[in-house]
């Protein structure tokens, strides 16, 4: 994925890339990419846990690079939204701007929850246009 654009309206989800993962895993599809999506929300709830800490800590460089491996999981799974808000603070924290990045880190939290839904949804139905 490509770096985001700061004001630019962003899907949700990425469809292109549940449909890829649908498409690679065959027969077992839906039940391959429930195994997937588990191991994301595993992942995924310890990266925020840890965003929060590094933030209250103040410690934003970690916090970067904590962003960064959010969103990369949250990209593999067709996070979209996840992966700009994540790439918005790993790029402020790259940039000295530690404060500003810990402001976005609630959004980030509301949007991976939205997304955790959209998933699940998508996860049980196999519909992407429910998603």
């Amino acid at each position: 994925m490509t770096e985001p654009e700061p004001h630019t309206e962003i899907p949700l989800l990425d469809k292109d890339q549940l449909q890829m993962l649908v498409d690679a895993s065959g027969d077992e599809s839906l039940d391959l990419f429930m195994e997937i999506l588990e191991l994301f929300e595993q992942e995924s709830v310890v990266k925020l846990k840890e965003l929060r800490s590094l933030r209250e800590a103040g410690s934003f460089d970690l916090m970067g690079r904590s962003a960064h491996a959010l969103a990369g999981s949250s990209a593999n799974v067709g996070g979209l939204e996840v992966w700009k808000k994540a790439k918005k603070i790993e790029n402020l924290c790259k940039i000295s701007c530690g404060e500003e990045a810990a402001a976005c880190l609630d959004d980030l939290e509301l949007s991976y929850k939205k997304t955790l839904v959209a998933l699940r949804e998508f996860a049980r139905t196999g519909n992407l246009e429910s998603c």
